[in-house]
């Protein structure tokens, strides 16, 4: 689910979850992942809402407007995951 309030200046409690597994594991010498210095987050959907009878609505929407147009922002935004797991060190996640 999307991060409810995070925004670039401001974290909500998925991102802290986050942030606080990476710092403990990143700062435990016998943990696996170790070094934590960059901290990426991605959503499996491209739509952005507080609450997820919103997203379902959003997603319904932009399906019944233009279904091509739907398949676009997907395969985009799978583009983006993928990329980012690519490069990533450690991928784990939540929920």
């Amino acid at each position: 689910m999307n991060p409810s309030k995070a925004d670039r200046k401001q974290c909500d409690e998925t991102v802290k979850k986050i942030l606080e597994f990476t710092h403990v594991q990143s700062s435990t010498s016998n943990n696996v992942i170790q070094n934590v210095k960059t901290v990426v987050i991605v959503n499996l959907y491209p739509f952005y809402e507080t609450k997820p009878e919103r997203l379902q609505k959003v997603i319904n929407e932009v399906k019944k407007n233009s279904k091509n147009e739907y398949q676009k922002l997907i395969k985009k935004n799978m583009k983006v995951i993928k990329k980012n797991i690519k490069e990533a060190e450690y991928c784990f996640r939540l929920g």
